[in-house]
Order: structure tokens, then C-alpha cells, then sequence
């Protein structure tokens, strides 16, 4: 019976992509896996894996609602593992809290309890209980693996120490569960849905079963971690994006001088010509084998109902911002189906808001992460590609990716970003990401020549990352003047007497409207200034010999420790 509930599920799958994304196609494909899982549940003992689903989370609480809310919905469609006296047995949630302050851990207290009493089993997991466990261990292996114990401030400790701290809890939950597990690595500003153009405009649905799929792919392969990938936003900083950003920006000015204002919106183009695959938002989209099919991307105007180009322009200008915090308004990724294990392929990164490992794939923590680098899920994925080849695979398992919360055009937090009324500074970010992405190319050369298995000397370790830092320093400062000669561009568009926003309004309240506009695009040009012009802090740090010896110094002690750190981390990981 339930092999012909199977095969309706693949019909039904097959249909919906197909014919497109149909609402009544999908409600049908949502209630097949229903009606499955009650035949499991008819048929005596599950066997499949349980899931814990784990995320750190720092002062986020709208970003975590709205993540566990997704996730609930989820279980509510697709029904993974049944719904058995008020809950859903295969699946628990831990939430790693690395807060400062109290009203945000509060929340995220409220949260689990709240989605506790849904029937989606959730733990908070505070400070208090991190500090204890970190007590637990040995002095120095504490300090080897997450750096120095400061109970004072025990909060902002960045995303990847985090991961390998919940590691502990999570072998603890797993130590007391009989039966396969796996563990899901997401990020507290995704959703269990994906983002799917079609001719109407982009769509958020509840379309992938992703428990049901997760848990085909490691019982059917030898998978020892699977990464999936994220749609929507792109999941790397502005201060890698903005080169090609302006390229838009641009062109979308010149479409906007163009147009009357007054007329009909032209800025409705077809959601799906854009939607292509690949890192098309990155400046160094080349470095990682990818390559734009054009220059600049149209912008798809969401505002809905009829419309004149003059509202466009506003609903662009105001929304500029956003992109500081990782929000992009032209270069959004999207779904492309393929089949389940036509989709899996060998991976050579890890998305770390989205990767699924089983109990084996705890023994391989976040490396390097007290230096709180970017970059960290490629950097460990080029380490997997290394010691676990085939048994780490990619799959077309995408999650929804929201940099900003609605209605407030910015994230609730991002490390490395800072606001002062509307001045944004990227310094901290531009400084992790360039040393990540010098930490991240060097580990790509060196596991050539057979790290981590071969031990390398520290002057070869240092040579290398002397000449990778040497070449991305020149990429990125040729990039800086790039960027410097496109704002040059913007601000020239911006003041063209010819431009229909520098004319007399017809209107007292048309003229307010576009007015307001160019200051917002000011705005973003004045913030662009700061973080990539001449005074620019990231790039006098980047730029600075003593900084980048001290980071070279750090960063060559943490690759020639690596080794020695896995052992350390195999010790605490094997029970005894």
C-alpha cells in the first residue's frame, strides 16, 4: 500500500512542477504524504531517522518566530513521522541562545514553550547550560576548540562557535534516542519554503517535503553530511556584492530617467528571467566557477495594483538600504526543481543555515571558529571534500532566506553592521570576510598538497597565505575603485537636469515624493562612500601591515593547530 502512495507522491510531484506551481496540485501533493504517513503509522514500528533540527540565534526573536512557525507548518502539511497524542514524534528543535539581552532571551524562551505546546517539541538551551557544559570539559581542550571561557560576557560569540558548542548538547539528546537521527544545521532568518518564479511573480511555498526527503537520501546512500543551499536572499555579505549591485543601481536609474513617471509602471518584467542558478549576486562570482549571463539585472517591482514608474522609483530608493544587510533587490535566487537524487551531487561547500548530517557527521565541528572568520561553511566543506569525498553530497534542497524582517526593511541583528541613525558601517564585516576569504583560498591550495591527512611545515602554511592574501588584497582593492568610479556614475544620473526627478514637479505632492526618493538614494551612495572611499576603516584595516600580520599570525597558529584540534574534538565526541 504504501509503495502506491509512494508512486502517487512522485506522480503528483512530477505534475506540479511541470504544469507549474498549481495551489490545488499542491494541497493534493501536501495531503499524498499525509495519507502516507498514516499508512506507516497503521503498519507497525517507524524505522525511519528522527530529526533534530538546531539553530543558534542571537537577539533574533522575530526572525526565530517567524523560522519556528515556518517549521510548524511544515509538520502540518507534510506530517513527517505522524501526530501522536498532540505531537510530532520525529521531530525536536534546540535553540542555541547566544543573546545579550534579556528581553530577546525571554522571547526566545516564550517561543519554545509556546511551539512546545504546538506539538513541536523545542529547547531552549540558555547560557546558564552552555557554561556548564563548557565546564565539563578539560581546561585546555575548552580553550583549543572555543577559545577563552569569559563568563562576564557570554554572548555574541558568533554563529560557528555556537554550532560546535550545540554539538555537545546535541550528542547528549542523541546519546538518550534509540533508532537513526540526524541533525539539521539552519539559521534563525530562514523558512521551510522556497521561493519559485512564475508569470504572476515570485511565490513562497510549502512545496518540499524536505524531512521526507532528508530522510530518503541517508537511507539510500552512504551520505555522511548533505548540504542544501538557500533561495531568495543571498547568503554572503554586501561588502562582496556591492560592485555588482551598482551595476544595477545604474541601469536601473537610466531606465527610470527614461521613463515617463507618470506613466504605467514598466518594471513588471517576468520573475523567471531572472531566475538563474549560480552565485550571480557575488563579486568574485568568477573565483567560485560561476559567471553572470549579463551585466546588470532588471528590477521587478513588487508594489501590486496599478501604478505610475514615479512609485517604482520610490519603492527602489527606500528599499536601497536593506541591501547593508544582506537584502537584494535584483538578484534573488530562486527554485529549480530536479528530481530528489538527480539533484545530489559531490559538494565542495557547506551552506551552514542548511546542511543535515548524522550521528558520524558530529565528529567534523567548524574549524577555526574562535578566529570568527567568514566564509566558514566553504572553508570546513573544502576540508570534508578532502576526508570525506563521496560521503558528502549536495542536494537541490534550497531553504527560504530573509535578511530583513517585514516591516522593518533590516535585520533584528547582524554582526557587523552597525547603525547610527542612518549611517551604516560595514568595517567589522568587510575585515572578517576578507581575512575569511584569505583563510578559505589558502585551505583550497593547501588540501591540493594533501592536508589535512599531510602535515605541512608552518613556513609552508605562511607562504601560502602570504601569496593568497597578496592577490585578494589586489582583487579587492581593484574592486574599492570600481565601486568608486560606479557611485561616481550614480551621483552623475542623480543630478542630470534632464532626469524627470530634477524637473518641476507637476505636483505639490508628486515633487515631495520624488524628492524624498533621490534623498534615499543619496542616502545609500553617502553609506556606499563610508565603507569603500578613501576614509573607509575596513579598508585601511585590510590594507594595514601590522593588522594583517597579526591576522596571519592567528590564522597560521589556527591551520598548523587544525590537525591536533580534530583529535581533541574526536576525544570529546567518542563516548568512552
Amino acid at each position: 500500500m504504501t509503495r502506491a502512495m509512494q508512486a502517487r507522491i512522485e506522480e503528483l510531484e512530477q505534475r506540479l512542477w511541470s504544469e507549474g506551481p498549481d495551489e490545488r496540485l499542491l494541497q493534493a501533493y501536501q495531503a499524498a504524504h499525509r495519507q502516507l504517513e498514516a499508512a506507516i503509522a497503521a503498519g507497525g514500528p517507524d524505522r525511519r531517522h528522527a530529526f533534530i533540527v538546531f539553530l543558534p540565534v542571537a537577539d533574533r526573536p522575530r526572525h526565530l518566530r517567524a523560522c519556528l512557525s515556518s517549521l510548524l507548518e511544515l509538520c502540518r502539511r507534510f506530517e513527517y513521522g505522524g501526530f501522536r497524542q498532540g505531537r510530532y514524534p520525529k521531530v525536536r528543535v534546540l535553540i542555541a541562545d547566544d543573546s545579550q539581552h534579556p528581553a530577546a532571551i525571554r522571547d526566545h524562551r516564550q517561543w519554545a514553550a509556546e511551539f512546545t505546546a504546538h506539538g513541536l517539541e523545542t529547547l531552549h538551551w540558555g547560557q546558564a547550560e552552555q557554561i556548564a557544559a563548557l565546564q565539563r570539559l578539560p581546561a585546555a581542550e575548552r580553550e583549543r576548540l572555543f577559545g577563552p571561557l569569559n563568563e562576564a560576557a557570554f554572548f555574541h560569540k558568533g554563529s560557528s562557535n555556537m554550532r560546535n558548542l550545540a554539538y555537545l548538547q546535541l550528542q547528549a539528546m542523541a546519546a538518550e534516542m534509540d533508532g537513526p537521527v540526524l541533525f539539521w544545521s539552519i539559521d534563525s532568518d530562514q523558512e521551510f519554503r522556497i521561493k519559485t518564479p512564475t508569470p504572476q511573480g515570485e511565490q513562497d511555498l510549502f512545496a518540499i517535503p524536505f524531512l521526507h526527503q532528508f530522510d530518503r537520501l541517508f537511507r539510500a546512500t552512504d551520505a555522511v553530511l548533505i548540504t542544501g543551499k538557500v533561495v531568495g536572499d543571498p547568503p554572503v555579505s554586501p561588502a562582496v556584492m556591492t560592485n555588482r549591485f551598482l551595476d544595477d543601481v545604474n541601469a536601473f536609474l537610466r531606465h527610470a530617467a527614461a521613463a515617463d513617471p507618470t506613466a504605467a509602471c514598466g518594471f513588471h518584467g517576468d520573475a523567471q528571467s531572472s531566475a538563474e542558478t549560480g552565485a550571480i549576486y557575488h563579486d568574485m562570482a568568477d573565483r567560485f566557477g560561476f559567471r553572470p549571463e549579463r551585466a546588470a539585472y532588471a528590477y521587478n517591482c513588487p508594489l501590486p495594483g496599478a501604478h505610475p514608474n514615479a512609485a517604482a522609483f520610490g519603492r527602489f530608493a527606500h528599499g536601497l538600504n536593506a541591501f547593508f544587510h544582506g537584502e537584494h533587490p535584483t538578484r534573488k535566487s530562486w527554485y529549480r526543481h530536479t528530481g530528489l537524487f538527480e539533484g545530489l551531487q559531490p559538494a565542495r561547500t557547506v551552506y551552514a543555515g542548511n546542511f543535515v548530517c548524522n550521528r558520524q557527521g558530529l565528529h567534523w565541528h567548524t574549524p577555526f571558529a574562535p578566529l570568527k572568520l567568514r566564509m566558514s561553511g566553504p572553508t570546513l566543506g573544502r576540508i570534508l571534500q578532502a576526508e570525506l569525498g563521496s560521503r558528502f553530497r549536495s542536494a537541490n534542497l534550497p531553504m527560504l532566506h530573509r535578511r530583513t524582517v517585514e516591516n522593518l526593511g533590516r535585520a533584528e541583528l547582524r554582526h557587523g553592521v552597525e547603525h547610527q541613525g542612518g549611517t551604516i558601517d560595514l568595517s567589522d564585516e568587510l575585515e572578517r570576510q576578507f581575512f575569511g576569504d584569505v583563510m578559505l583560498f589558502t585551505i583550497i591550495a593547501l588540501c591540493q598538497h594533501g592536508y589535512p591527512a599531510k602535515p605541512l611545515g608552518r613556513e609552508a602554511i605562511r607562504a601560502r597565505l602570504q601569496a593568497t592574501q597578496a592577490e585578494l588584497l589586489d582583487n579587492y582593492n581593484q574592486r574599492r575603485q570600481s565601486i568608486t568610479e560606479k557611485l561616481q556614475t550614480l551621483e552623475a544620473q542623480l543630478a542630470a537636469p534632464a532626469a524627470w526627478w530634477n524637473r518641476p514637479a507637476a505636483t505639490e505632492d508628486g515633487g515631495r515624493q520624488a524628492r524624498s526618493a533621490v534623498r534615499a538614494f543619496r542616502t545609500f551612495s553617502e553609506n556606499l562612500q563610508r565603507n569603500f572611499g578613501p576614509q573607509a576603516t575596513g579598508y585601511r584595516q585590510i590594507n594595514d601591515p601590522n593588522h594583517q600580520a597579526r591576522r596571519l599570525d592567528a590564522i597560521t597558529a589556527a591551520i598548523l593547530d587544525y590537525p591536533a584540534s580534530r583529535q581533541t574534538w574526536e576525544r570529546l565526541l567518542t563516548p568512552e
